[in-house]
């Protein structure tokens, strides 16, 4: 059964619109009227509603995801049934899925592939610390709103870890993405998110899949024989850092892979500031492609030690058994070892009926002990827990003793104004009191009323937009104004949202629909957005007829924080009116101008020797006089060594110095900035991005001829502290 607009769920969810739909359910945009927000309701197909397995399974989802709370994770808020409705609530993202923007803007460069690999890899790690894994990791389950934060979504096949990681027959997850170990419908553990989040980085670096195939077997097959094709082939602007982290993710044996999401965060975090991807260990072990014999074998279920393989010839390698010992244990396949000749003797063929036996033994009680924790499972899907007591209308206080006396606890959310609900008395709780679902010190999230909000929305349909500008220009309030064809006068606004006497209050935003008149042309060319400020683009966008796409934000040494500096499509570019325009957003630092430097006169005898003149005093402005001055800089024309011939000197190689210097305690990395002084010409910014407290001291290569003067500076929130100059003469 189709839910259509305005059909109310639960007494409280009232559909908007159809976001999408998947192999068991459908989801809806809806309103829910009594927490006044849009969430996200996914509703269990009707056909899947009668099957008395898939309604057991559906609740799975919300049971994995409902304990992590995690910016990089979509939020659960309740799962319930409304006759022979089944339903889950979920935080709505207001943005796009990966897949599109990958569709859309792919190839990414590599900030943009490690910004976004960052976030899906903390969503992870917060699920495994939970004990949970995702097993569908894909671009299609990553939400990306749009302030370009990126949510992990759809536990839907998520499976607990001491529960069940056995996939009992079946290759759960999605071909393209899911990993040796799941195509083999063998053991499946953390390793397999980690494989699939390198396939989802692989996709953002090339904008193609590593391996596809005209149908799911064909692609299960290369997943487990195929070596991943040379990412550096297909974008050579890729970072060798980020081509070593994908590959190592994507390792055919999870021993090879990182140990967990963590260690694979660490290397993403890392690569934001260094491209050779040195760091990346590759995790080696010999013993993962020797072929093990039957006496072997026989010596390690009799003993239960590891394999001691000595000196392997080369024929006993198997190329398409390379992954098999592996796997052995895991995934119920019996790989045989055709490199046995001989007859085996009576103390081995006794050692392997007694390895049989007991094989057997522990499988029969690793299958019951699955039983046992699966009808667990499904026993704590049907047995209620606790359910957090009604809070609405108290007050702070009396919300504490009434959550701890049904051992619970409160968290406040922000307050906001409310109309009806008195200043201090809470107008909202997530979960509401009918959820039985909680567990013990569980908490509720409330939110308390400010009180009725000062301002009210007025009613500026007919005004010319330039007066409606002014009228609200004190108003706590963002406005968007969105042009359209319409037979109102070209200029006044012809609708609002929200209508005229709604209370409003900071953070509202105001809906401006303004007229252009009517008979405008079809097409329109879409204007440059280059250096434009979001507002700025939006103004310019909707005088030209066109909507705001997906907005991206990305760090840029030329672009100050806040301009745009990229667009899809491009400048001047024929399209439809009405058609969206995306762009990417600087979130650099504005890079300061330094202020002419004051002549050194010639250093006293006394004067200590060195190229490093480190800034004693800190809290100074290191423009001030006092500062040390870069010795050659500015240049004295009668210096032999500026006296160069015709032909320019060559262009050699130096190491640049950078020193460990008084850094707040807690601090992981700081922007560094590098400026190059030399004569005749402009400054120059040598260098400006993040670096890892760790890498200090640090060198970097430098290139140049004659004489230069590099000054390092670091910029900590905001405010800018010289650290050293640097005179360097490229001609010795």
């Amino acid at each position: 059964m189709k839910l259509s607009a305005g059909q109310i769920i639960a007494g409280r969810y009232e559909i908007d619109s159809s976001l999408g739909a998947g192999g068991m359910a459908v989801v809806y945009r809806a309103f829910d009227t009594k927490l006044e927000r849009y969430i996200s309701l996914k509703v269990l197909r009707e056909e899947l509603a009668e099957d008395a397995d898939f309604v057991e399974r559906f609740p799975v989802e919300a049971m994995a995801a409902a304990g992590l709370s995690h910016p990089n994770i979509v939020s659960i808020y309740d799962y319930g049934q409304d006759g022979d409705i089944y339903y889950i609530v979920l935080e709505y993202i207001d943005g796009a899925n990966l897949k599109d923007i990958i569709n859309h803007y792919a190839p990414f460069d590599n900030d943009a592939t490690l910004g976004m690999a960052i976030q899906i890899a903390d969503g992870l790690a917060a699920a495994h610390r939970a004990g949970i894994i995702h097993r569908d990791i894909k671009p299609h389950n990553i939400l990306v709103d749009n302030n370009s934060n990126a949510k992990v979504a759809d536990f839907g096949i998520a499976r607990v870890a001491r529960k069940s990681t056995i996939t009992a027959g079946e290759s759960m997850g999605s071909a393209h993405y899911f990993s040796p170990e799941q195509a083999r419908g063998g053991y499946v553990d953390h390793k397999s998110d980690i494989y699939s989040l390198g396939i989802v980085m692989y996709e953002m670096a090339t904008g193609k899949l590593p391996f596809d195939g005209d149908n799911v077997v064909a692609v299960a097959l290369q997943q487990i024989n195929e070596p991943m094709p040379d990412i550096l082939e297909i974008n050579p602007n890729i970072s060798e850092s980020v081509a070593r982290i994908i590959y190592k993710a994507t390792e055919k044996s999870p021993t090879r892979r990182y140990r967990d999401i963590d260690e694979m965060a660490d290397d993403l975090k890392h690569a934001l500031t260094d491209s050779s991807g040195n760091f990346v260990q590759a995790i080696t072990d010999v013993n993962l492609t020797q072929t093990i014999g039957q006496e072997e074998r026989a010596e390690i279920r009799r003993l239960q030690t590891p394999p001691k393989n000595q000196n392997p010839t080369q024929d006993e390698y198997e190329p398409e058994d390379e992954y098999s010992n592996e796997y052995d244990d895991y995934d119920g396949y019996d790989y045989e070892d055709d490199n046995i000749q001989r007859e085996l003797t009576p103390e081995e063929k006794k050692a392997n009926r007694l390895a049989v036996l007991a094989g057997v033994g522990l499988g029969l009680i690793f299958t019951v002990i699955i039983l046992l924790l699966s009808r667990s499972i499904f026993q704590r899907l049907r047995t209620p827990r606790l359910s957090p007591p009604n809070v609405i209308g108290m007050t702070y206080e009396e919300a504490v003793d009434a959550a701890n006396a049904a051992r619970l606890t409160v968290t406040r959310l922000e307050p906001v104004f409310h109309n009806d609900i008195p200043e201090g008395y809470i107008i909202s709780q997530t979960p509401t009191h009918d959820y039985a679902g909680m567990a013990p010190g569980n908490a509720i999230q409330i939110v308390i009323s400010l009180g009725p909000s000062p301002y009210t929305m007025p009613d500026v349909v007919g005004m010319y937009i330039e007066d409606v500008r002014e009228f609200l220009a004190d108003f706590p309030v963002e406005i968007l104004e969105i042009e359209r064809e319409d037979e109102a006068e070209l200029g006044t606004v012809f609708f609002q949202d929200p209508d005229d006497g709604t209370s409003i209050g900071e953070g509202t935003v105001i809906i401006l629909y303004v007229s252009i008149g009517q008979g405008e042309p079809a097409q329109v060319a879409v204007p440059n957005l280059t250096g434009s400020t979001l507002e700025a683009a939006l103004e310019l966008l909707s005088e030209a007829g066109l909507l705001p796409g997906i907005v991206l934000r990305e760090e840029s040494i030329t672009f100050a924080a806040g301009l745009i500096f990229g667009q899809n499509p491009s400048p001047g570019e024929i399209v439809d009116r009405e058609s969206l325009v995306g762009f990417t957003i600087s979130t650099g630092s504005v890079i300061p101008t330094p202020a002419p430097p004051t002549p050194t006169p010639e250093p006293d005898e006394d004067e200590p020797d060195g190229d490093t003149y480190p800034y004693e005093n800190g809290d100074e402005d290191h423009y001030d006089t006092d500062e040390p001055q870069d010795p050659a800089y500015p240049y004295d024309p009668d210096y032999p060594e500026q006296a160069y011939p015709d032909d320019p000197p060559p262009v050699t190689t130096r190491t640049l110095n950078i020193p460990l210097w008084d850094v707040p305690e807690d601090t992981d990395y700081v922007i560094v900035r590098i400026t190059r002084h030399q004569q005749g010409q402009e400054v120059q910014i040598a260098f400006h991005a993040p670096v890892f407290v760790a890498q200090f001291p640090m060198g970097m290569q430098v290139e140049g001829s004659g004489m230069a003067v590099f000054r390092v500076y670091a910029i900590e929130d905001g405010a800018e502290q010289f650290i050293a100059a640097h005179e360097i003469n490229f001609d010795d």
